[in-house]
């Protein structure tokens, strides 16, 4: 069923430092929209998935969460700088295959955010 389809997403973005001209809740709407490709979704389990085991000491069960955070500064006041999904660092040592479409290839990257001089962005999600 197409139900039953595993997938990947942004859903709890904390934003540190926005100063840009779009608003956190707009940007935050924006990166839930980045598709999030990954081989092994299917290991993933949803935050609210209720584990079986009484044991919470447990670490070993699957991952819910892949961390990515995002910091960019604009010191140019001649150009537009563009942050886009290839701006976002992920944690590539625990998770090497959860990454943006596209992401760091020589497709489009996802426009997230245009910033001017002086403008600056910091993230976690």
């Amino acid at each position: 069923m197409m139900s039953e389809v595993p997938t990947l997403a942004i859903t709890v973005v904390e934003i540190e430092f926005n100063n840009t001209v779009l608003n956190d809740e707009f940007i935050i709407q924006r990166l839930g929209l980045i598709p999030i490709i990954s081989k092994e979704v299917d290991k993933f389990e949803a935050w609210w998935e209720e584990n079986d085991d009484d044991d919470d000491d447990d670490d070993e069960g699957p991952p819910f969460e892949v961390k990515f955070t995002l910091s960019k500064f604009c010191d140019s006041s001649e150009e537009t700088l563009v942050v886009t999904s290839n701006d976002l660092e992920i944690d590539e040592v625990n998770f090497p295959d959860v990454k943006p479409i596209n992401y760091r290839t020589q497709s489009k990257p996802i426009v997230i955010v245009k910033m001017s001089e002086g403008q600056a962005i910091r993230l976690h999600c």
